[in-house]
């Protein structure tokens, strides 16, 4: 009679897709499927916590991303204003160089 630790190796060497289709033939003796389903839960787990794992460092990376993008934005916001500043004085530069340009010209 085979070990639990020797029909999880024999189960392992098969691989689940193999072990899912014996079960489903009634391959395992009686007393080993519940063996054998629980083993194939616990591939079903370690899969769907792969899974979780994957979810949340994706949640992580897409959380990242806004915040580089809202720093983006306040920096280009900021940039706007400066701009905008800049454009002011330039504009009161010209009307000041056309003021002195008139006076030149009276004077």
């Amino acid at each position: 009679m085979e070990t639990p630790d020797q029909v999880i190796e024999k189960l392992e060497i098969m691989g689940e897709d193999e072990v899912r289709q014996r079960l489903s033939q009634g391959h395992f003796h009686s007393r080993k499927i519940p063996l054998v389903t629980g083993w194939l839960q616990r591939k079903e787990q370690g899969r769907a916590e792969q899974q979780a794992v994957v979810a949340r460092q994706k949640a992580k990376v897409e959380e990242k991303r806004h915040e580089q993008i809202k720093d983006a934005l306040d920096l280009a916001q900021a940039a706007q204003k400066q701009a905008k500043l800049a454009t002011g004085v330039a504009g009161g530069s010209v009307l000041l160089a056309i003021v002195a340009i008139v006076l030149a010209a009276v004077l």
